[in-house]
């Protein structure tokens, strides 16, 4: 029998096809990597349950890249279907990108045991098969005197620092939050925070208690204030990647001005704003412009917020006039401005007022219903848990007294790790697969010749 011999094509073949077979190894290797940093950077960290009430709970946490975020939950014992998305969603209509995630759920029963897991980015979070789990404040029959505290926030940059999460801490009490407008404006609820057992709100001294207030930007920076309350309404300026204490009346940047001032009652033919009174705070969302001017005056009414609003009120026969708002205005810091054509010479009137969070009154503010209109397409169908199962609590623990500063230990769950298996399903294999299969065919190929030049040579 003849030995067979191996020809150069059929070297060349076998060559060909162990490439292959490396290439394919190697880019789906690389995929593998690639989609593994991916989906690390969707993994929610710093996950905090803020603002807990009676008939609602905020949800937030930031991630390493720019993702939706959500939170599916359900009573205690079912099975997460009803899903709330983060608020700027729900004020634009559309499902958005963030590294800061807030997520308010409303319209919740008193004193239910809550099951929820969080939505981030193409995949779902819970804690190692176990959903994240909170509880609803009693009903209570009385609102405190309306408090709130508030202030602006920028970047080192100097640009408003929108979307930053502000953790305002009272001692042994539930940790308050809200985010940065586009303003730079924020403002977060105070006196209708609850105790750390649920069962009551906060009890402080509205002067000289000590608050801790941080700002969480994601990559923007992160800010921290030490204040007493007294100063907290406004708050100074705060630049991200910075420290303050506003610890007396005097070592606090004095605020912008925002009202011009007028006379108590205006002098005869001229423009009067009754209310709102600077530096008011106010329940609703749509406040009453009400002031004084000449019988039969046509008045502009301009009212200055992340957007502009105006409109047209007329004086009637006793000088007076007013203006209801058309539009829910934002929570924070707005200026009104009032301005008439009087005896040939325009006057012009300004003064700024606070408009409440949601929550600070029983005025009816955001919708409380658990069904949001934006739902986030499609749902991920993908669990993936964390390391640690954490004990639940709400509540955060500093050293009581007045003088003491407050740790903010609010619920922080551990970093979910990624168990999936099996091939991710971000990212295109379609050109690893043809390398794959090519290389396959040329490898057949090449054993098949190999073959073919055995048999001629028997």
């Amino acid at each position: 029998m003849k030995k067979p011999e191996v020809t150069i094509p059929t070297i060349i073949g076998l060559l060909i096809a162990v490439g292959g077979l490396v290439a394919g190894l190697w880019l789906i290797r690389g995929q593998l990597k690639q989609s593994g940093k991916a989906a690390a950077d969707e993994v929610p960290e710093e996950v905090k349950i803020t603002n807990i009430n009676d008939t609602s709970f905020t949800v937030s946490w930031v991630t390493g890249k720019a993702v939706s975020g959500y939170v599916r939950y359900t009573e205690t014992g079912g099975e997460p279907e009803t899903v709330m998305s983060d608020e700027r969603d729900l004020q634009r209509g559309s499902v958005e990108n963030y590294f800061t995630h807030f997520v308010t759920v409303r319209g919740l029963k008193p004193e239910t045991v809550y099951d929820f897991e969080v939505g981030s980015g193409k995949n779902l979070y819970d804690q190692e098969g176990e959903l994240y789990q909170t509880e609803t404040a009693p009903s209570l029959a009385m609102a405190p005197d309306a408090d709130v505290a508030y202030g602006k926030a920028s970047t080192a940059n100097g640009d408003p620092a929108e979307g930053t999460i502000v953790y305002y801490q009272l001692p042994n009490c539930v940790l308050q939050a809200g985010l940065v407008k586009s303003s730079g404006s924020w403002v977060v609820p105070v006196s209708t925070a609850r105790a750390e057992d649920l069962s009551g709100y906060a009890e402080y001294d509205p002067i000289q208690t000590r608050i801790r207030i941080e700002f969480q930007g994601g990559p923007m920076g992160t800010a921290a204030v030490d204040a007493v309350t007294r100063n907290d309404s406004p708050v100074g300026d705060v630049v991200l990647g910075n420290s303050y204490a506003f610890l007396t009346p005097g070592n606090k940047p004095s605020p912008t001005p925002t009202a011009v001032p007028e006379p108590v009652e205006p002098a005869p033919g001229g423009l009067l704003i009754s209310a709102p009174k600077s530096g008011e705070k106010i329940n609703s969302f749509r406040p009453e412009i009400i002031g004084k001017a000449p019988p039969g005056t046509e008045i502009t009414v301009e009212i200055h917020s992340d957007a502009v609003v105006s409109g047209i009120s007329v004086a009637d026969n006793e000088g007076n006039y007013s203006f209801s708002v058309p539009t829910d205005l934002a929570p924070g810091e707005h200026t009104v401005t009032v301005s008439a054509v009087v005896d040939g010479v325009v006057q012009k009137v300004s003064k700024g007022f606070v408009v409440y969070a949601a929550g600070e009154s029983f005025l009816p503010a955001f919708s409380a219903t658990p069904s949001a209109t934006t739902v986030p397409s499609p749902l991920p169908s993908v669990r993936i848990s964390p390391s640690v199962t954490p004990r639940v609590s709400p509540t955060i623990k500093p050293t009581a007294g007045a003088t003491t500063v407050p740790t903010i230990k609010p619920t922080i769950w551990p970093t979910p790790t990624a168990t999936d298996s099996g091939l991710p399903e971000s990212g295109s294999a379609s050109g690893t697969w043809i390398i794959l299969l090519a290389g396959l065919a040329l490898m057949l190929f090449g054993v098949f010749g190999f073959r073919k030049s055995a048999i001629k040579s028997e």
